[in-house]
């Protein structure tokens, strides 16, 4: 096996486990070393030896997945079920709030017919069940600091109210055909209790479970952006909760799209929302499971290799001897080249010479490659993408959009800005690494957000020479 391979492979692990320290980092090049040993020495013996490894380490990752996911998930409490008309909806963007509304994508025509067809075919009016959910597995309202308030009672303290929004379940209406969906929306149970036990305080919880309703229907929980690109179109069509059709049901407290079920399965909270998500923990077992899988890697390649180095001893013994005998009558072929002047090369000798410059096969390209399943960790970040956005250079500044529709405000958002860099991330929802095309003055940055179009403009003045 090429060294130089292995190592290229090993930085690759290192990158894809979030990197290794100088000791782990030594670790592996001694396991890489004993896996180059094995192949010389026992090639089919080397390719079981890998295939089996990884065989168990998917089967075994899996495993750990889905007990993971298990363990996430919370059983929560019925409140109250709520019912509701909902239409059809659409936006753009604004020509008059977003400069560079002209340098946006250009939509192709196939484009606009696909998304003139999805209008045409689906539901202009649909009906939803919201039902509202509790547990003390969500956290408590926020104060100004960031923490959670311990008495929920001090409700002038609210900053923040929490909540959890799950992906919905729909099916077709029996009576009027057209589409139902049904979500379940989580917030914390004593808030809860203490909203629902007097009838001003529950009217105002309903108002806030449909006000966030009504944006998660135009984002992340919105069914209809998967029949299309938005991004391509420039335009998000939606569903709209109409506040005067908003029902609460009188005896049932909830309704699932499955009739035969008879009670809420447990469900997987936003991380955001989740009192035990804690992003720390999660790196330090990921950290242990890489220094375990490295210590049992270590050991079978050094058992395979015990094993094989006894018997083939002698082996080596002579492939050496041959080695060296090979080696003086080339040193031979190369004086007498140097005394004579005018010694021919063969074409046999050109074409065995070449036969030996080729190089040799990577044994484990012969392996069959599986899809790898995702990590723990990889589930916890599989919300996090790249935001879309804009850049323009004009003659004195650089003109920037981003399009956050994930984000709720600017208070949620990290910008880190230096001189030829912009570093902007939405804990959980949004990362971005921007390189710019020239220096930048890092004083005078003034972001702009507006909450409606959920865009975050930046114009960056540039240092001039």
């Amino acid at each position: 096996m090429d060294g130089s391979l292995g190592k290229g492979l090993l930085n690759q692990i290192a990158g894809s486990m979030g990197g290794l320290n100088n000791d782990q980092l030594k670790q592996a090049e001694n396991i890489w070393k004993m896996l180059d040993d094995l192949s010389e020495s026992n090639p089919e013996g080397y390719k079981n030896f890998v295939k089996n490894n990884l065989q168990n380490g998917f089967e075994e990752i899996k495993k750990e997945k889905d007990e993971k996911i298990k363990e996430l998930k919370v059983n929560a409490d019925p409140a109250f079920l709520l019912k509701m008309q909902a239409t059809l909806q659409s936006f753009k963007l604004k020509k008059e709030e977003h400069p560079l509304y002209e340098s946006l994508r250009v939509v192709g025509q196939d484009s606009k017919k696909k998304l003139a067809d999805i209008k045409k075919s689906i539901d202009k009016e649909v009906k939803i069940y919201i039902n509202v959910l509790m547990s003390n597995r969500v956290r408590a309202p926020i104060n100004d600091q960031g923490k959670e308030i311990e008495s929920i009672k001090q409700m002038e303290e609210w900053k923040v109210i929490p909540y959890s929004v799950q992906e919905p379940e729909q099916r077709k209406s029996e009576s009027l055909g057209n589409m139902v969906y049904f979500y379940n929306f989580v917030i914390n149970d004593e808030v809860c209790k203490m909203m629902s036990g007097a009838p001003p305080l529950t009217e105002q919880l309903v108002t806030f479970v449909i006000e966030k309703m009504n944006n998660c229907l135009k984002e992340h929980r919105n069914p209809l952006l998967k029949l299309y690109n938005y991004m391509e179109d420039n335009e998000i069509i939606h569903y709209q909760i109409s506040k005067m059709s908003v029902v609460r049901h009188k005896s049932k407290k909830f309704k699932l799209a499955d009739k035969k079920q008879r009670q809420i399965p447990p469900i997987l909270l936003e991380p955001e929302a989740d009192r035990q998500f804690d992003l720390q923990k999660v790196k330090q077992e990921i950290q242990m499971k890489k220094n375990a899988a490295l210590s049992q890697m270590q050991q079978g390649a050094q058992s395979e290799n015990l094993q094989q180095s006894q018997a083939n001893s002698i082996q080596n013994v002579d492939d050496l001897k041959k080695r060296q005998l090979e080696d003086e009558k080339s040193k031979e072929m190369i004086k007498e080249q140097v005394l004579d002047g005018l010694k021919i090369v063969s074409k046999e000798d050109k074409e065995k010479k070449n036969e030996k410059q080729k190089p040799k096969k990577v044994l484990i390209q012969e392996i069959e490659t599986k899809e790898v399943p995702k990590t723990a960790k990889q589930i916890l970040e599989e919300q996090v993408e790249k935001p879309s956005y804009t850049l323009k250079e004009l003659t004195e500044s650089i003109y920037l959009e981003f399009l956050l529709f994930k984000a709720n405000s600017i208070d949620d958002m990290i910008l880190d800005i230096s001189e030829k860099k912009i570093k902007l991330e939405v804990p959980l929802v949004y990362k971005l690494d921007l390189p710019l095309p020239c220096k930048i003055d890092t004083e005078q940055v003034q972001p702009k957000w507006s909450k409606k179009t959920k865009v975050l403009k930046l114009t960056l003045l540039k240092v001039q020479n």
